[in-house]
């Protein structure tokens, strides 16, 4: 999040999704200094968090004498950040950029969007669920005909699009396809290899039975076959989407700890993304290749 600080009035830029639906990357606020004394729930506060500027929405404050703390959390994140003092809180968002004219953010506005935050997770894990049980329909009817896929060129990539939908992409020799069309959604010929024969012993490679999506800051893990469904944080995104045979576990460390800028932090990720792989492992949601 990028900005242009004065004495009392701030313009950010917003970068991340954590705050959708009601801001999203690319959206311009406007915050003003923040007052802790008459902070309650759904505002929504700027402040640092491991280097970098955050704006969550507050979930909770908590009040002591004159100490006060808020316990904030992305609209779009199934973790809180944890409590934060007051004193370290910088500014208080009061209005969003809509077109050449900033439009305040009442009480009203910021409340709804922090109390519906939790139904609308609900409501999208149920629509996953329901679109991974359902896909097998569209493979079978693809197969047969019935719906056909269409391949287009857009700049250096081809996709392969179902329903003005991307299920395949591909750049060079790189593959991507969509989670719920992961087993034959596609011609054979155009799904990736499997990482237990691309990648070297020791590799760390995810589960092939699994499908995977990302959303917002967490990632949601289904399992084809045993139905089991998982909510990743994002952590467990990061070494996902690395976990393509071609890295082990030091390799996936190494290159998680290369966003991270903050050296005191570093001593702490590398244990916890060290636990959060072997557990990951333990769950049979990543594997070794032997």
């Amino acid at each position: 999040m990028k900005d242009k600080p004065s004495s009392d009035i701030a313009v950010f830029v917003l970068s991340g999704e954590s705050m959708k639906p009601l801001m999203k990357t690319g959206d311009v606020f406007m915050a003003s200094k923040v007052f802790p004394e008459k902070l309650k729930y759904g505002d929504i506060v700027v402040f640092e968090k491991n280097g970098k500027l955050v704006s969550h929405s507050i979930i909770k404050v908590k009040r002591e004498g004159t100490d006060i703390k808020v316990l904030t959390k992305g609209l779009n994140r199934n973790e809180d950040d944890g409590w934060t003092d007051g004193d370290v809180l910088k500014f208080e968002v009061e209005a969003l950029k809509k077109g050449k004219h900033f439009l305040g953010l009442n009480r009203t506005k910021k409340t709804f969007y922090c109390a519906l935050a939790p139904l609308r997770k609900k409501i999208r894990n149920c629509l996953f669920e329901f679109s991974v049980k359902i896909s097998p329909l569209f493979r079978f009817m693809m197969k047969k005909g019935l719906i056909k896929v269409k391949k287009i060129m857009s700049q250096d990539e081809e996709l392969v699009v179902l329903w003005d939908r991307s299920v395949l992409k591909r750049r060079g020799d790189n593959r991507e396809i969509h989670p719920f069309f992961r087993k034959g959604a596609v011609k054979e010929e155009d799904l990736m290899e499997s990482a237990e024969k691309q990648g070297k012993t020791g590799n760390v490679y995810m589960n092939p039975d699994l499908v995977f999506r990302i959303e917002g800051d967490e990632g949601l893990v289904y399992n084809v076959k045993t139905g089991d469904f998982r909510i990743i944080n994002e952590t467990g995104c990061a070494i996902l989407k690395l976990a393509n045979g071609n890295f082990d576990k030091k390799g996936i460390i190494d290159l998680i700890l290369e966003e991270y800028e903050s050296k005191d932090q570093e001593e702490m990720m590398v244990k916890e993304v060290g636990e959060f792989i072997d557990d990951l492992s333990k769950r049979d949601i990543i594997r070794l290749i032997d």
